[in-house]
Formats: structure tokens, C-alpha cells, sequence
């Protein structure tokens, strides 16, 4: 991760997050974190349970508090839009507390500005009204910078959209934006991606995104997408569920074309289980143009259970492209890959000799619950390592 990501966010962190905690805890431990251990601590999941987090139960000294902004006689059940009254006040305030409870917004979205603080308390969250859109993004970050959302829980309209066609239903949509964190993210039942991280107008990349204890369960096409990105820092997560239109993933990194980027990519500390296509994909075809496009990965601890494949990646450009290779690593340390359906936890596959994978300290057990031997589990990532590319597999 790049050293200039830390300096701008750390102070905006501290600056935050402390006052929020100064309120609601006592006895924090910062040990060198950007954020409070008290806010990013994460309790012991499974498959099907919600990351606990620490409650925000007090507005922010200076924050606004978002209740002002609503109308007399407003309600607290989710059921009246409010989008413009909610898009009033990001539009003034810089730093802004959601309230306890839901908040109804319409597919126009919420859209935030550089430079803004945006705190939930526990019990709030945004929800989508029924959309017929195929596009939409319930929270837009674009072409900005420096924002930080903490706690954000929002709700797609997945169980009410209006119409059966499109992929593009987003619940935080970040693009062409840098310095953006988001401290215990929520984001379930959209329409297409949980989270989106990638380009505005085709030109601008995404740098420096940081995203701390999320929580990303039944999106219909993954929890996140990272589509372009120069420094993304991943730290626990659970991504679940994830099925209803391709790829269907946990966490999907797909670039869309040769001006993308993927560079400084860091995750660790990441759960994904029962999605119907993979745990995790790094698919980097379209990246491959004119000129070389070099990347790099690091995974560390993951956890699959029951995805149709825990890890894949592939690098083979679209027939008839020439004049460039994908160059870099993808290096995998402490995963443990549990009863993929398919009964590969991995795929391997490129045409380009310079892509590389390295693998170590891998457990595997199968759909029976059988743990594998280190000599067994080569054997099955030998049978699912297709063309050129080079990997390597220490136990």
C-alpha cells in the first residue's frame, strides 16, 4: 500500500472517529490503527451471521445532525422518501449523523462531496425504494475526495425491483475518487454489486480506498467489484450469497478495459461463503491492450465455505488483441478452502507467462468435511492450472 494513502486518512480518521468514540467508549485501543480497535472490532462469524461491530449510539461533536434536515412530523419506519431532504443537507454540511432508524431514498441516489464525514448510529440505515432502473447507485462517490463513512448500512431493492433485466443496481458506488474509507460497511440485497470501485468517464482510477470491517450478503452480482483501483486496503469482511447474475462473486476484480489499473491491492482477513460463482475472481482480460499492464495482489487469511470456487484467476486477453501482457503477482498466503461446490477450490488460467501465482500455507477440505493432505491438495491445484502462467505452492 502506497505511504500516501495513510497520511490524509489517518488525520481524518482520528479526527473523527475519536470524537465518536470519546462519546460512546471509554478505555479504547488504538495500537497503531487508522481507526479505534473499539470501532473495527469484529466478533466471531459464520456463514450466515452479521459481522457485530461496536454501537454508535451519540452524534459526533460538530456533526449534523441529519434529523434536522427532515420534515415536521417526519417518520422512522422506512416508508416516506426523503431524498430531498437528505441530499439538502450533504449538500451543506460537511459532516453529517444519520439517525436510528431508516431512511427510505429514492434510485436518484445520494450523491457526497469531497471532503465529508458520514456517520450512522446503530439502527440506521438507507434503504431503496422499488426501482426499475437497471443502473443506480444508492450512494454515488464520484470524481471526489477524502469521505469516510462510518457504519453505513444500506439496502438495495433486490426482494422489490421492478422488472427482471440489468446488473447495474449498486448500493456505494465509488468511481475516479481517492482517499475514500469506509469504516463497517453493511451493504445487502442490491440489484448488482454491494460495493463498486472503479473508474469516472473511462479515464479517472479510483486510488487509495480503504474499507474496514464490511459486511456484503446477497447482492446479485457481488459483494464488491473492483473494477480500477491504485491502492485498495481490504481488512475483514464477509461476503456472502452472492447469485442471481454473473459472476456472481464475493469480491470481483474485473478490470473493463486497458486504462484500468490494478495495483496495490492488499486484503486480508476475508470470509466469503455460498456464492454462486467464486469466493474470489481476478478475471483481467480486458486490461490487455496496447502496452504492458502490470499488477499486484496480496491475499492474506481467507476463508471460503461453500462457493462454486474459492479463488480464481485468469488472464487471457479477448481474441484478436495484441500489442501488450499482464505482468505481476498474485500472492496467496493462509486461505482455507472448504467444500467448493464444484470441487476445485481453484482456478488457474492465462496465456500470459508473466502473470504469476504464488500459494502458501493452503488447507482444503472437500464436500464431506475430509481435510486434505498437503501431497493431495498439489495434486488437485496441478489438475486446475490451465496455459502458460507460472505458479508456485509452498506448504
Amino acid at each position: 500500500m502506497k505511504t500516501k494513502q495513510s497520511t490524509k486518512i489517518q488525520k481524518l480518521l482520528l479526527s473523527t472517529v475519536i470524537g465518536i468514540t470519546a462519546l460512546v467508549f471509554t478505555n479504547c485501543k488504538k495500537e497503531n490503527q487508522v481507526v479505534p480497535e473499539s470501532v473495527v472490532k469484529t466478533e466471531a462469524v459464520n456463514l450466515d451471521n452479521e459481522v457485530m461491530v461496536a454501537a454508535i449510539t451519540a452524534i459526533p461533536s460538530g456533526s449534523y445532525d441529519l434529523r434536522s434536515a427532515l420534515p415536521a412530523g417526519y417518520v422512522t419506519d422506512g416508508s416516506v422518501d426523503y431524498t430531498t431532504y437528505v441530499q439538502t443537507a450533504l449538500n451543506k454540511n460537511a459532516n453529517i449523523t444519520f439517525p436510528a432508524f431508516p431512511i427510505l431514498i429514492n434510485d436518484t441516489g445520494l450523491f457526497l462531496r469531497s471532503n465529508q464525514t458520514i456517520t450512522f448510529l446503530t439502527g440506521g440505515e438507507i434503504r431503496l425504494a422499488p426501482s426499475a432502473k437497471e443502473v443506480y447507485n444508492i450512494i454515488r462517490i464520484s470524481e471526489v475526495s477524502n469521505v469516510t463513512l462510518i457504519n453505513p448500512v444500506v439496502i438495495g431493492d433486490r426482494n422489490k425491483h421492478v422488472g427482471l433485466t440489468g446488473e447495474g443496481g449498486v448500493g456505494i458506488g465509488i468511481r475516479g475518487s481517492s482517499n475514500i474509507t469506509l469504516v463497517n460497511p453493511n451493504v445487502r440485497e442490491c440489484w448488482g454489486d454491494g460495493i463498486y470501485i472503479g473508474q469516472a468517464r473511462s479515464i479517472i482510477n479510483s486510488t487509495n480506498i480503504t474499507i474496514k470491517n464490511g459486511y456484503f450478503k446477497r447482492n446479485r452480482r457481488a459483494g464488491i467489484s473492483i473494477i480500477s483501483v491504485d491502492g485498495l486496503l481490504l481488512d475483514k469482511a464477509y461476503a456472502g450469497y452472492s447469485d442471481g447474475v454473473a459472476p456472481m462473486c464475493g469480491l470481483n476484480f474485473e478490470p473493463n478495459n486497458p486504462s484500468c489499473t490494478m495495483k496495490n491491492i492488499i486484503v486480508n482477513n476475508v470470509i466469503t461463503a455460498k456464492n454462486g460463482g467464486q469466493g474470489i475472481q481476478i478475471g483481467l482480460r480486458q486490461m490487455v491492450g496496447s502496452g504492458d499492464r502490470y499488477i499486484d495482489f496480496s491475499f492474506t487469511n481467507l476463508v471460503d465455505t461453500g462457493s462454486k470456487i474459492a479463488f480464481k484467476a485468469v488472464a487471457s486477453p479477448v481474441i484478436g488483441t495484441t500489442g501488450g501482457h499482464i505482468i505481476g503477482l498474485v500472492n496467496v498466503s493462509k486461505a482455507s478452502w472448504n467444500a467448493s461446490v464444484s470441487g476445485f477450490p481453484l482456478y488457474y488460467s492465462t496465456n500470459q507467462p508473466n502473470y504469476k501465482l504464488a500459494l502458501s500455507t493452503i488447507s482444503v477440505t472437500d464436500a464431506l468435511g475430509t481435510s486434505l493432505s498437503q501431497s493431495a491438495i498439489l495434486a488437485l491445484i496441478k489438475r486446475c492450472v490451465n496455459g502458460v502462467g507460472s505458479y508456485t505452492f509452498l506448504p
